[in-house]
């Protein structure tokens, strides 16, 4: 026993197989290997060190994340492992001691885990990474109306989901960084606007409106209504 005690780190995995032999040459038992005469032959048969070793597991992934996208979660396991269970939080489950995909459908906060059972069951460990899950976004807006040559007009993102930020790009050399803005158009030119919408889950989303000003124009009667006014 005092042979197997260096390579294991729990006396319940050292077995040992041990026959005797009587000077008659017949082979006794285990527990009758004591009396004079008795020789015994084949000894002791230990497990290999590797498997006398405690799992552990470190998880590597994406801690934030957004809804939809699948984040992989890759363990560093070290020791020697008969089996793997996973949970994703979700009361999604796997099996397995191989890397796992992983895409949530709802936003909230989560805990991968990683449950371990060594080649002696009686060795168990475990591994866990916290998660946050935001909604993706998307990326919206609508036209202003009018939209006048000259005048100042405003533009709102209708976006959806956890949004972080929003970019625009007016088309003509004018930007801007917040989800309501505003901005003037010096012509009557076809201009492409772009909205890019930052999920705080990493994600992006743009969408492109192409947009023509017209040209500020008075009728008559417009103009009538000034003269009154005027000397």
């Amino acid at each position: 026993w005092g042979a197997c005690a260096a390579g294991c780190s729990e006396a319940s995995l050292q077995t040992r197989s041990v026959t005797c032999r009587r000077d008659d040459g017949a082979t006794v038992g285990d527990g009758q290997c004591s009396g004079a005469g008795q020789k015994p032959s084949a000894t002791l048969s230990c497990p290999s060190y590797s498997a006398c070793v405690a799992p552990s597991a470190t998880l590597s992934g994406l801690a934030v994340t957004r809804t939809g996208h699948a984040s992989l979660y890759t363990p560093s396991i070290t020791g020697n492992v008969a089996a793997c269970a996973w949970d994703f939080g979700d009361g999604v489950t796997a099996t397995g001691c191989l890397a796992q995909s992983k895409a949530w459908s709802s936003a909230g906060s989560y805990l991968v885990r990683l449950s371990m059972t060594g080649v002696n069951s009686l060795q168990t460990a475990e591994a866990s990474k916290a998660v946050t899950v935001w909604q993706a976004v998307s990326a919206d807006f609508a036209a202003p109306a009018p939209l006048v040559a000259g005048i100042s007009a405003g533009f709102t993102a209708s976006s959806t989901g956890d949004v972080a930020s929003c970019a625009w790009d007016f088309g003509d050399g004018g930007t801007a960084n917040t989800c309501a803005a505003s901005h003037t158009f010096a012509g009557a030119t076809a201009r492409t606007v772009t909205l890019t919408v930052t999920g705080k889950g990493g994600d992006t989303a743009v969408k492109s409106r192409t947009l023509t000003p017209v040209t500020a124009s008075w009728s008559s009667g417009q103009w009538g209504a000034c003269a009154a006014a005027c000397s």
